[in-house]
């Protein structure tokens, strides 16, 4: 069973629950993705250089800066519900937004690291390919989690 389908049955949950229950899932990939990005950021620069017609660098710090992003507003979730809970409860309509804020560097994320998987392996550091794998799979499932608990459409399929 899909990380999507354990969890998508809890969407019928009051919003601040599913926050709550988000930030507590994510901990795991969010691990992993930085892991994996810290692993990227280590590979020698002469090395990195030649990757993607020299914009290897950049695509790393891109990751760094948006996994920093997303690591913090992870963070402020139970803040968020605690605000909420004092005004009257979390409504659907501040979940979509701190869903479309935390979509902002979860797609910066995925979108680096389909590229990078997307240059194939030839030429590339073997470290480097699992690295860009180990992101690729931890960016799948954060968004995974994500939807099935806060997204109002259900995945078709």
């Amino acid at each position: 069973m899909s990380t999507y389908d354990r969890l998508r049955p809890l969407y019928t949950r009051q919003p601040e629950e599913r926050v709550r229950l988000m930030c507590a899932e994510l901990a795991t990939p969010l691990a992993a993705a930085h892991t994996a990005i810290a692993q990227l950021l280590r590979f020698d620069r002469a090395q990195a250089l030649s990757l993607l017609g020299g914009h290897f660098g950049e695509l790393t710090e891109i990751l760094r800066d948006s996994i920093v992003q997303l690591e913090q507003l992870i963070a402020d979730g139970p803040a968020l519900c605690e605000r909420a809970r004092a005004n009257g409860g979390l409504s659907d309509q501040e979940l979509h937004v701190y869903r479309h804020d935390i979509m902002t560097p979860l797609g910066n994320v995925r979108s680096v690291a389909r590229l990078l998987g997307r240059t194939g392996t030839d030429g590339i550091p073997p470290d480097i390919a699992a690295s860009t794998r180990n992101l690729d799979e931890a960016a799948r499932e954060l968004l995974d989690i994500i939807d099935a608990l806060t997204a109002w459409q259900e995945r078709a399929g």
